[in-house]
């Protein structure tokens, strides 16, 4: 159990309210929260609300694209609603409009991995912009578990009795698991098995669905 002292720092209180959000089990962490929380142990100013209602807005954003009433409240999609119709919406807010993409320029640069730095230079590493799509499809009502792939981190969804795969890192760019299949094979070579587990949804905490 965390306590909080009246001389804890910044990012001491920070810490310990990253290691009491991840004191739960995975399904109920709130991974945007939880990725500003890490933010904040390097940015000890950092507005938490301010970039929480950043995704918010731009869930609604997809919702009333959408035609969704209820405009940025996490709930389940009408029945007539299908996934690529959300995902068309969520690549106009975020990448057509917002021009969010992978920053090959720079890639190691630290600003690439912390969410607060991606919301405000629209840029970032695989892992933190799928963070970023997890998060407001999250928020419009879709559940986009995260892909740890060698070397590379995609999202994925289940879609008529199949999985869809989305890399945010190339503007959302829509694969199948084949497709996935042939980028990972580019990557450890032809001789390599290609386990099963690799297309699954990343584990502790790194992915959530209802």
């Amino acid at each position: 159990m965390t306590e909080a002292f009246p001389n804890d720092t910044p990012q001491q209180r920070a810490f310990r309210a990253f290691e009491t959000l991840v004191a739960g089990e995975d399904m109920a962490i709130d991974l945007s929260l939880a990725a500003l929380l890490i933010a904040n142990l390097e940015y000890s100013e950092l507005d938490i609300a301010h970039y929480m209602a950043q995704l918010d807005s731009l869930a609604e954003r997809v919702r009333a694209l959408l035609g969704l009433a209820g405009a940025g409240t996490p709930e389940q999609l009408p029945v007539n609603m299908d996934v690529p119709a959300v995902i068309a919406a969520m690549n106009t807010v975020l990448f057509g409009q917002e021009h969010f993409h992978g920053n090959t320029e720079d890639y190691y640069n630290s600003s690439n991995s912390f969410l607060n730095e991606v919301l405000e230079r629209h840029t970032g590493i695989p892992i933190a912009l799928s963070l970023l799509y997890m998060e407001v499809g999250r928020r419009v009502g879709v559940w986009f578990d995260g892909i740890g792939l060698p070397f590379h981190f995609v999202v994925g969804c289940r879609f008529q009795q199949k999985r869809i795969y989305i890399d945010p890192f190339e503007s959302g760019r829509v694969l199948s698991e084949q497709e996935c299949r042939r980028r990972v094979r580019q990557v450890i070579g032809k001789k390599d098995k290609i386990p099963t587990q690799w297309f699954l949804p990343a584990t502790c905490a790194s992915s959530r669905r209802p």
